[in-house]
């Protein structure tokens, strides 16, 4: 993970004083993964995004959090009953992916 990244993650998480896991929603995935799921510009793969394992009561106190921190990406999946939410601190990469931004999934 992105040394930057876990730092500011460390911000957030100590500011919300809830406790969450960063890996079992999501971090890191590796190279052949992304290329498995055809998702090669992902900031997951460069150490800078989680799909926190966090109660959704905090979605809106964390992402705030995030803001102040300077996170970049924001997504939120509401899919099949499913509830998630993704952040990150990626940069911006021309006409691949922009930042900030922030969509559903």
């Amino acid at each position: 993970m992105d040394d930057d990244f876990i730092l500011r993650l460390q911000l957030v998480r100590t500011d919300l004083g809830v406790p969450f896991s960063p890996v079992r929603g999501g971090g890191y995935r590796c190279a052949l993964y992304l290329r498995e799921t055809n998702n090669e510009y992902s900031a997951h793969g460069e150490g800078k995004a989680i799909d926190p394992d966090l109660d959704r009561r905090h979605y809106h106190a964390f992402m705030r959090l995030c803001l102040r921190y300077g996170f970049t990406g924001f997504g939120m999946k509401q899919k099949s009953g499913q509830f998630q939410i993704h952040v990150d601190t990626a940069q911006e990469i021309p006409g691949k992916r922009p930042r900030p931004w922030a969509w559903t999934y």
